[in-house]
């Protein structure tokens, strides 16, 4: 007999046959005599869509709304329908009489897996893995300390009641908003409505219209320059203990201070000490990430999660704790032992010198944590690991954090000055940095971005380095007064550092003492999943990014206007929610009783959303728009909207096409073919959530949901192809060229059954006005002509008239690819990416920026060495 373990995707599932020596591979297993290791993904079984309930409530209509099913039902996902079935063979196998649940070590990873097992429909007994970190020593530690599953049973439960939630609030409100819109002339929009988005969105909604209704008034400062002893220093006129002023004459009064006496009324002398910050949760390393290096949430997660999975360099990364326990305080030194290689050499062996280590006690936790400790380094070394440039910055985020912890406090000389002229007070402050304690290792940043009311005042350095010796009493003189006039700004919008901390402490202001006490441990969200909220609401077009910040568009303003239930906007509530979560991880909720609460808030914002008449969503007329072709689903008109292509059906369809999928524009035309035959060419310029360029075709499945196709990618690739072909039926379509998904499309009745043309066929030639998919790129030099793709490279299209610019495919001994082209030509420079040769010969990674007046129009920027190779140390975690 054999156990099976259960991983959450293949990477895991290697990484466990390796160290358990499963090296016979099987379909979708790998073997040993003792174990075999399968894996699942998060998208393996799902909850149900309302058509598998009720026939009725398949149509999206007002009579089928509220959608409320007595009891959820779990499906396996139609895409990975092999895998499922393959996983649920091997569950029930008579050669298993164990299941290890192998899936990530937290609220979700449970949930996947109890998903799957209740459609396994097996009693075997089931054991939990616990892992924070992909090390071999952590995974045979967690081997050897295999707990029942039913210790996570309570877990397991707040995973079902979250993913409930999330069911009834999404599919009412959206359902019930969209055709609000639609009533609204509004056909082409899919206004999605979430428990968590919603909120999110409101954040930012509502800082815009603060921005909006700002009136700017004037302010002025005075600044008066003292010299003492032949020593100088800086104070700042305050009025009513105020610096910034009002009342322009109490400032103009400053001016007769000049050369004028003047006494220290109070001298205050102190130390001021600064704690060394503490350890990284997610969100955390998030906003440090967003604001240093101006990383997006989700690319600091796609990092963090490649050091923890595959490279093995820190823990557990969706941690929402930056603690550590007790009993992992005495493994922390063999830690920084480890960590003494390359910049970081010094710090370890400056704190390795001074053995015992202090450990500042403000990161140790006695308490049980709950599912994980804060983010730290393994102690393995990046030994031969080529790290991309996001993986290098976020890993020496964490060391450096990691080694901050058990250096000194940062520790300052802080004089406060107090001087009286006539009636007018000045006051100053001296402050000088005696020991840089921590900040050796970590530079202090600050990461909140509180509304700034005030516009930028000239800086005189009020320090005034070096200090004066001072002392109370003392007679000074004016020497210098500067006046200065400026304007009260609006607040700044917010940047993704802001708003992921923002979500983080949705709720921690209440008035109300008991729900901000149950709010302290939630928020918007979890760790894992508000980067991914940040990026949906980019994807749906809801919002929009300037540089480092994030603004709400016309479409996303109006969803949050048009919604009467303030508590779905709200972020009081969804926190509140989270909190009643813990509750139930914890065992102290019952979960029925928290779905009834779900329930009851579902059945009375669905009336409330369809009945609201001041919502405003669309045009209020009929607007005739060109059609594209027939919906796959209902059979009506599909047309163009505001950011998406639906049909205007009157009962309301669920098909819907996005006018973006994965960063490439899907033009009208594009959407033709897709309805016409089913299938586009292989297309480039689609972009993966980790950054990755990728090429595929683009297919409708059975249900009318676009997917990606990767059967026919090679160096026939092209996006010419966006014009309809002569009618052809979709079904041999299909079958000339295969699709990956688990049902065969049925004839589309009314299409002709003549065979489709050769998907394969040459792709015709570009021109100059040939359509593409992709707005125009405006041209970097002349900016009246626009970038053209020509046969060796990017050009201007008034090259006849002179314009000259012109970008090769080819840079630095690399091709570059379309949408990292594009990323050029558009904001001025590329991601950084691996594979140049530098001048000098050297292999780098860097990225190309646009110079326009280098001869080659790009220069290389950044270049890092690569492969990096580091001494071997041995693991600790």
């Amino acid at each position: 007999m054999a156990r099976l373990i259960v991983a959450d995707k293949p990477s895991v599932a290697r990484d466990l046959a390796r160290v358990l020596g499963a090296k016979r591979r099987e379909e979708a297993c790998f073997k040993s005599q003792t174990h075999w290791i399968t894996w699942s993904t998060d998208r393996l079984a799902e909850l149900c869509e309302p058509g598998d309930y009720r026939p009725e409530w398949k149509a999206w209509s007002t009579d089928a709304l509220p959608i409320l099913p007595t009891t959820f039902k779990v499906r396996a996902a139609d895409a990975q329908r092999s895998h499922f079935n393959a996983v649920v063979q091997l569950m029930n196998s008579a050669q298993i009489d164990t299941i290890i649940n192998a899936c990530d070590a937290g609220r979700e990873g449970e949930l996947v897996f109890r998903y799957l097992i209740q459609l396994a429909e097996t009693d075997k007994p089931v054991l939990r893995l616990w892992l924070s970190s992909m090390t071999d020593r952590a995974i045979v530690h967690g081997l050897q300390n295999l707990v029942p599953s039913e210790r996570y049973d309570a877990l397991a439960d707040a995973a079902r009641c979250r993913s409930e939630a999330d069911w009834l609030v999404g599919i009412n409100a959206t359902r019930a908003l969209t055709l609000v819109g639609r009533a609204q002339g509004a056909f082409g929009e899919l206004f999605s409505v979430g428990r968590v988005q919603t909120p999110t969105l409101a954040m930012l909604a509502d800082r815009e219209d603060e921005i909006e209704r700002f009136e700017p008034r004037p302010f002025w400062t005075a600044e008066a320059t003292f010299e003492a002893d032949g020593a100088r220093f800086v104070g700042r006129l305050l009025v009513n203990d105020a610096e910034i002023l009002e009342d322009e004459q109490a400032a103009n009064d400053a001016r007769t201070l000049a050369n004028g006496p003047a006494t220290i009324t109070r001298l205050r002398k102190r130390q001021e000490r600064q704690r060394p910050p503490r350890l990284f949760d997610l969100t955390t390393l998030q906003r440090v990430a967003n604001t240093k290096y101006g990383l997006t949430g989700q690319q600091t997660l796609d990092a963090a999660e490649n050091l923890y999975e595959t490279h093995k360099l820190i823990t557990y990364p969706r941690s929402d704790t930056n603690y550590v326990t007790a009993d992992m305080v005495p493994a922390l030194p063999s830690c920084v032992r480890a960590l003494a290689f390359g910049v970081y050499k010094g710090y370890a062996d400056h704190l390795l010198a001074q053995l015992p280590l202090q450990i500042n006690l403000d990161v140790v936790e006695l308490l049980d944590l709950g599912e994980h400790h804060a983010i730290i380094p393994t102690g393995i070394q990046p030994n031969e690991v080529d790290l991309t440039d996001v993986e290098q910055k976020v890993y020496d985020l964490v060391v450096r954090r990691f080694l901050a912890t058990f250096y000194p406090d940062a520790l300052y000389d802080l004089e406060e000055v107090v001087v009286e002229a006539g009636a007018l007070r000045f006051a100053a402050s001296v402050k000088q940095r005696m020991e840089a304690g921590w900040h050796e290792v970590e530079s202090p940043m600050k990461l909140h971005e509180e509304p700034s009311h005030l516009s930028p005042v000239p800086s005189r350095d009020p320090l005034g380095l070096p200090a004066p010796a001072l002392h109370q009493g003392q007679e000074v003189r004016a020497v210098e007064v500067h006046v200065h006039e400026g304007m009260t700004q609006p607040p700044r919008r917010h940047t993704e550092a802001s708003l992921l901390g923002a979500m983080q402490s949705a709720g921690r202001a209440l008035d109300n003492p008991a729900e901000r006490n149950a709010m302290m441990e939630s928020g918007l969200g979890t760790p894992a999943t508000r980067a991914s909220v940040i990026e949906r609401l980019l994807e749906r077009g809801y919002i929009m990014r300037h540089g480092r910040t994030l603004s709400p568009t016309p479409c996303g303003r109006a969803l949050v206007a048009s919604i009467p239930v303030e508590e779905l906007r709200s972020a009081q509530l969804t926190g509140q929610w989270e909190a009643r979560l813990v509750e139930v991880a914890a065992g102290r909720l019952e979960p029925d009783a928290f779905r009834q609460e779900v329930r009851e808030f579902t059945a009375r914002i669905v009336p409330a959303i369809l009945q609201n008449k001041d919502a405003e969503l669309g045009t209020g007329e009929s607007v005739d728009r060109p059609v594209l072709g027939t919906c796959p689903i209902c059979a009506t008109a599909v047309t163009e909207g505001l950011k998406a292509f639906s049909c205007q059906s009157g009962r309301a369809c669920s098909f819907v096409i996005f006018k973006n999928i994965a960063q490439r524009d899907i033009s009208p035309s594009l959407v033709t073919v897709l309805l016409t035959r089913g299938r586009t060419r292989p297309l480039r310029g689609f972009v993966s959530r980790k950054g990755q360029d990728f090429s595929a075709a683009l297919v409708l499945s059975a249900e009318g949901k676009v997917e990606f196709n990767f059967d026919e990618i090679d160096a026939d690739t092209d996006d010419a192809d966006t014009q309809p072909h002569a009618p052809a039926n979709r079904a041999s379509a299909l079958i000339a060229a295969p699709v990956m998904t688990a049902r065969t499309r049925p004839p589309i009745p009314g299409l002709a059954t003549a065979p489709s043309p050769p998907l394969r066929s040459a792709p015709a030639p570009r021109s100059e006005a040939a359509p593409s998919s992709r707005p125009a790129t405006p041209c970097p030099n002349c900016r009246k002509g626009a970038v053209i793709r020509g046969r060796k490279g990017w050009g201007c299209s008034r090259w006849k008239d002179g314009c000259r610019f012109v970008v090769w495919f080819e840079q630095f001994g690399r091709g570059l690819p379309e949408a990292q082209a594009q990323k050029l030509f558009r904001v001025g420079a590329t991601d950084t990416l691996a594979g140049f040769v530098a001048p000098d010969g050297r292999h780098v990674s860097a990225r190309l920026v646009l110079d326009l007046d280098a001869p080659s129009w790009v220069r290389l920027e950044g270049g890092r060495p690569e492969p990096v190779v580091l001494p071997l140390q041995p693991e600790l975690f």
